[in-house]
Parts: C-alpha cells; structure tokens; sequence
C-alpha cells in the first residue's frame, strides 16, 4: 500500500505522492483541493514514488509550474545512477537501489524510469510534436536556473 499511518487513530491514513499527483492531473478539483494537493506532493513525511512512477509526480508539478522541483529530483534520484557510470536507468532508485532492489530482482533497465528523458526533451528543450511522428513540431526552450542544455531530435525525412 502506498499511504502512511498515523499512529492518532482520529486521523485517515496520509496517501502518499503519487495519490496526490494523480488527483492533481485528473483535472477535477476545486482550487482549494488543488492548493492542499500542491502542498501534499512537497511534503517530506508522505512517500515518494519509486522511479518508475516518478513520471505523474513530474507532470502535477509541471501543471502547477514547479520546474525547478522536477530539475531537483532528477539530480537527487537520478544522478547517483550516472555518477556510478551505468549505461542503463534502473527501476528502482528511491527507497531501493538497482539490482539489490526487489530481493536482488531490481531491473537495471526499466524504460518506465526515464521520466527525466521526457522532462527534459518536452518541459525544458520544449520540443513538442505538431504532428504525430514528429515531421512538424513547436520548440519552446525553458532553461530555468540551467546554464545549458544540450539535445537533439531526428525527424522524418
């Protein structure tokens, strides 16, 4: 389960993150709902996704222009998989790291986990297809508090 108990019976379980960036996305909540789910996904006691689901934490910060968030948990979560000179991204890496995860069946290439990719290439690059396939497409470049940032993108001939 993903929710943290209180040990004060009076309160509800605390979900974690994840239910918070899901509510977030879905579209239906009121403002007061939004400005309690914003705060809800910074909160240090409640669960942080594991790599493979950090993708909708990514997109309800992205909705409530938080870039600079998403920036700070790629540095934390995915830059110790890099400094160790992986070529792969694994699936595990918040509360379990790579192969020792999952009883030593953590996937050390886990296309789920690149969240940072699609970050990067659509929020920051802000290359967005036009049309499917990408022969056409928008590019918006975000930096933020980065001094570079380097990418490419092969279209359709």
């Amino acid at each position: 389960m993903e929710y943290l108990v209180d040990d004060d019976d009076s309160q509800p379980p605390l979900a974690g993150k994840l239910a918070h960036a899901l509510a977030l996305l879905s579209g239906r909540m009121s403002q007061e709902k939004i400005n309690s789910l914003t705060h809800a996904i910074f909160r240090e006691d409640l669960l942080t996704p594991e790599l493979y689901m950090m993708h909708f934490l990514f997109e309800a910060m992205v909705k409530i222009n938080k870039l600079e968030e998403v920036e700070h948990l790629i540095i934390k979560y995915w830059k110790p998989i890099l400094d160790r000179g992986c070529q792969t991204i694994w699936e595990m890496g918040v509360h379990q790291q790579g192969k020792s995860a999952i009883n030593n069946y953590g996937s050390l290439c886990h296309a789920f986990s690149l969240a940072p990719v699609n970050f990067l290439q659509r929020h920051i690059l802000g290359l967005i297809p036009s049309k499917e396939g990408f022969p056409k497409f928008t590019f918006n470049l975000q930096l933020g508090k980065l001094s570079w940032l380097k990418g490419s993108l092969e279209t359709p001939t």
